[in-house]
């Protein structure tokens, strides 16, 4: 898992497929709740709760294909918090918001739907 500050970016392949994002929200309580923007190729696709404490599970289809060999993806939060890390004798302070565990992206086979048996 990593942490996120208020805007992350990861890349995923140009072709059509599904991405999944496994993010979870920090456990100090908060006025309002953390969302997190979901922006591939510049569109918003997705806007969720994250919540403090469990997993929060994203997935998403994207169908069309982009002209250049990744696509980009951009998550947003809408708040974040200062954690303090001890960095040896002195402790720093860093922004975080979200955590994400796992970002997987499963390509869109082509010839899938023609072949015995696929649904």
């Amino acid at each position: 898992f990593r942490w996120m500050t208020r805007h992350a970016v990861t890349y995923v392949p140009a072709t059509p497929g599904f991405v999944s994002l496994q993010m979870r929200a920090f456990d100090q309580p908060s006025l309002r709740p953390l969302v997190v923007d979901v922006v591939i190729d510049g569109r918003v696709m997705e806007r969720r709760e994250i919540r403090p404490g469990t997993w929060t599970k994203i997935d998403l289809g994207v169908r069309d294909t982009v002209r250049t060999p990744f696509r980009r993806i951009d998550l947003r939060a809408n708040e974040e918090w200062t954690q303090e890390v001890r960095l040896g004798r002195r402790t720093a302070r860093r922004p975080i918001s979200a955590m994400v565990g796992e970002i997987t992206w499963t390509p869109l086979t082509a010839g899938t739907r023609d072949r015995p048996g696929s649904p």
